[in-house]
């Protein structure tokens, strides 16, 4: 039922050739293609929910994450389930939400690293209770008789103190029952907040000041205070968020080993926010300049 281990040769992007060796037991068990199509279909289903169980990524409550920085999961367990077979290769159900429940506080922008070696992936599965990465390790170079250096490359288990949720791709935090709980009021209340603000300040100011424009009503102290308000949080916003990413392994620190890294979607999108920011920064100062100018021409009638 388990794929065998094999050897894989490759070249890096600078020419340096490498042997990567496996021999671990597959995280995900192989089914055969000898058996009928919907047999294999229904067999595979249930593997994947078998590691699904194992690793506790698969998720049943949670929190909605505050501007795609951090959330909460609830998901089931189970580290001794086994696929029970019947008619053959033919998997018999087992219960899925009868399981014991683990807790996480999901950290959206932090990842895993990727892997390093061409052709290959780090991979996150948990074992027993305890969550490892297999990944490859640089174990011995040579060089060969035409003097070309040539690199061991092994596969191996690294035990890792943080979970990982597959679905968003990000990495996760046990916590207790009761800690989800309490920081699932806390993150609601924020993005009720957020929304709040977002809604009555930014896009209600906005609102109001094309109302106002459209009244005639243009160079007034309204509308400039509007747009310098809307200019500065778009701006400010963007930068909390990077800042609070960053203080993530400060806060966590006991959870961070060199495998986890920032996630680049947490803030490649951030010069859109910037931009239009400083946008409406540029356009305070010119309706700022503006009734400077409307004042002195109304003092000069």
């Amino acid at each position: 039922m388990f794929a065998s281990n094999t050897t894989r040769v490759g070249n890096t992007d600078d020419g340096m050739s490498f042997a990567i060796i496996n021999n671990l037991k597959p995280i995900t068990e192989h089914v055969s293609d000898s058996i009928p199509y919907y047999q294999h279909v229904r067999l595979q289903d249930s593997i994947n929910q078998l590691r699904t169980l194992r690793n506790g990524d698969g998720p049943i409550a949670g929190s909605a994450n505050y501007i795609s920085l951090f959330g909460t999961q609830e998901s089931n367990y189970c580290d001794t389930c086994t696929i029970r077979f019947s008619k053959g290769a033919w998997p018999s159900e087992f219960p899925i939400f009868d399981k014991p429940r683990k807790a996480y506080f999901m950290l959206m922008g932090w990842k895993i690293k990727p892997a390093k070696w061409p052709c290959d992936s780090v991979k996150f599965h948990v074992e027993h209770g305890q969550a490892y990465l297999r990944k490859q390790v640089a174990d011995s170079t040579y060089k060969d008789k035409k003097g070309r250096i040539e690199r061991i490359v092994r596969t191996y288990d690294i035990a890792v103190p943080f979970a990982y949720n597959r679905q968003f791709n990000c990495v996760t935090i046990p916590i207790t029952a009761s800690t989800k709980t309490m920081l699932d009021y806390v993150l609601t209340t924020i993005s009720i907040l957020g929304i709040i603000y977002f809604m009555f300040f930014i896009l209600g100011g906005f609102i109001k000041f094309l109302l106002d424009v459209s009244r005639g009503q243009t160079f007034t102290v309204k509308n400039i205070r509007r747009l310098k308000v809307i200019g500065i949080s778009l701006i400010v916003i963007e930068i909390l968020n990077f800042l609070i990413n960053l203080c993530m392994p400060l806060v966590f620190h006991a959870y961070f080993t060199a495998d986890v890294v920032l996630d680049e979607k947490s803030w490649s999108g951030s010069w859109k926010g910037l931009v239009t920011g400083i946008a409406f920064l540029l356009l305070y100062k010119a309706f700022r300049s503006g009734k400077k100018i409307k004042e002195e021409q109304d003092l000069v009638i």
